[in-house]
C-alpha cells in the first residue's frame, strides 16, 4: 500500500522537494504543529518552516528530505482541514 502511495505521489511533487527519492507519504502521527506555521516531522526531529510547508494534493501527508546525512527538511505536504 505505501509502494502504491509512493509511486502515484511522485507525479505532483514539486522538483524542487524532491528528486525521485526524497518524498514519503507519512503518517498524521509521525507530525506535531508547531508555532508560526512550523511543523515537526518526530521520528527525525526535523523542523519545517512556514515556507515549506504546501496543501497535500492526497488524502495524506508527506514529507520531503534529503536522503544523506545530514538529514536537512525540504517540503512537507498536509491535509487541509484535517
Amino acid at each position: 500500500m505505501i509502494l502504491e502511495l509512493l509511486i502515484l505521489a511522485h507525479s505532483w511533487y514539486p522538483a524542487d522537494c524532491c528528486s525521485g527519492e526524497d518524498c514519503r507519504p507519512v503518517p498524521a502521527s509521525d507530525l506535531r504543529e508547531l508555532d508560526k506555521g512550523e511543523w515537526l516531522y518526530i521520528p527525525l526531529a526535523l523542523v519545517y518552516q512556514k515556507r515549506q510547508v504546501f496543501p497535500s494534493q492526497d488524502s495524506n501527508y508527506h514529507v520531503c528530505y534529503t536522503r544523506w546525512w545530514p538529514k536537512a527538511s525540504l517540503c512537507l505536504f498536509i491535509v487541509q482541514g484535517a
